[in-house]
């Protein structure tokens, strides 16, 4: 009886997948691909994270306005820091909440090493369970047990991403299994990143895929948060923008 249900059971899974989650992408053109590198500026993974910061403060901004940002940012890791770790088999994987206070007349170069230095110390105790850090935090404001601040956004960034559909181990050949379906989003925005290097790092393409959850996103505001960021690198990166990476503050980049 199971083996009957169980193809009807699995359409029923991906129509509700397809219907939970969107996945708008971006494909950044190699214009403005050769535009973005030709900066000297290849923290790709922290220019997104201050697009998701911005996309969370959509305030007028003025001259005369000195405001702080505080954005909380979830990031899957790779738990290769912990000694116990380094002699067992398998892959170790925590999320990590970034933390940042953004000043609206810093610079965005300031803006981006700030960002930089903030991940990379971050990354010195990605081996801490989040939940332990939460109970760190939280413990004496009357958190009780099993609650979880929820937090709406993560970004994940891959670099070199290679298509790879059947690995071998000795005689066990290992091959990819296609699940016709994506996945239903976890969160309620989500920002995969795929930056792949090649002809010895002279050609980069970027691809952003966005993550929504259709209950709270239709898809006229997932399109625009997507046209948005497209604008962003743009305003930042583009020849003939009138925005000065290192001399601009924050508050005059336009979305």
């Amino acid at each position: 009886a199971f083996k009957k249900r169980a193809p009807r059971a699995v359409k029923e899974i991906k129509r509700f997948a397809e219907k939970m989650m969107r996945t708008p992408d971006v494909r950044i053109d190699s214009k403005l691909n050769k535009e973005i590198w030709s900066q000297g500026i290849n923290h790709v993974p922290y220019r997104v994270r201050i697009r998701l910061a911005r996309q969370r403060n959509e305030d007028e901004d003025s001259p005369h306005k000195l405001y702080t940002l505080v954005t909380h940012v979830r990031v899957p890791t790779f738990k290769g820091l912990m000694t116990a770790n380094s002699y067992m088999i398998g892959f170790f994987v925590n999320v990590i909440n970034y933390r940042l206070k953004i000043d609206s007349q810093l610079t965005f170069k300031e803006l981006l090493l700030e960002m930089q230095k903030v991940c990379l110390s971050v990354l010195n105790y990605s081996y801490l369970p989040f939940q332990n850090i939460v109970k760190l935090l939280y413990g004496k404001r009357g958190l009780t047990q099993g609650q979880m601040p929820f937090h709406p956004l993560i970004f994940i960034y891959q670099n070199n991403v290679m298509n790879i559909n059947r690995i071998s181990f000795a005689d066990a050949v290992c091959e990819r299994i296609d699940e016709g379906f994506h996945h239903i989003t976890k969160f309620d925005l989500a920002a995969f990143v795929s930056h792949n290097i090649s002809d010895g790092g002279k050609t980069h393409n970027i691809v952003c895929v966005w993550d929504y959850a259709v209950d709270l996103f239709n898809e006229a505001t997932a399109n625009k948060i997507v046209e948005q960021f497209q604008t962003l690198l743009k305003h930042l990166f583009s020849t003939t923008t009138e925005f000065k990476l290192t001399e601009t503050p924050l508050y005059k980049l336009s979305l």
